[in-house]
């Protein structure tokens, strides 16, 4: 009896042991981060410069300048008919939140950063913590923003 049992779960278990193997799931490729160079490309309309303050109570800036266009690696200030219109950008998105930093045209090697901060996105906005100068002066989070920094919202135009 216990032969014939034996026998029959064999001859039913027999051809799952030939079955082929499943097919390997494919890999996913990751998903795009909030804000790369690659997503941050086009023109952008300013839609506010603040001063920060720690406490909030942010000063808002007037500026002359009402758009900005980021093509590949350049950032130009629009209308550009003034000094310092362009600057070369690169953004690490690796980090969080991602950080951006700016570079004198012309600084191939990007040694010296002309200016630091950090870049988010919020909905369809894009909200960049800056200040000019290097490393030392890069802001850590956006809340609470240092003192006496720029907080800068940009909203897609093409």
């Amino acid at each position: 009896m216990r032969l014939r049992l034996a026998v029959a779960l064999l001859l039913l278990a027999g051809p799952a042991a030939f079955a082929p193997a499943p097919f390997p799931k494919k890999v996913r490729p990751g998903s795009e981060p909030d804000v790369s160079l690659k997503s941050f490309q086009g023109t952008w309309r300013i839609v506010s410069i603040h001063s920060t303050r720690p406490d909030g109570r942010h000063i808002p800036e007037t500026v002359s300048v009402t758009s900005i266009r980021v093509s590949k690696d350049r950032w130009t200030f629009l209308p550009d008919n003034y000094s310092g219109a362009r600057l070369d950008l690169a953004i690490d998105h690796s980090k969080t939140p991602a950080q951006l930093t700016f570079y004198s045209v012309g600084d191939q090697k990007r040694k010296t950063p002309h200016g630091v901060g950090l870049i988010r996105r919020c909905g369809g906005r894009i909200e960049i913590l800056y200040a000019w100068g290097g490393e030392s002066v890069r802001p850590r989070a956006f809340e609470p923003a240092p003192d006496a920094y720029y907080l800068m919202t940009l909203e897609r135009e093409s």
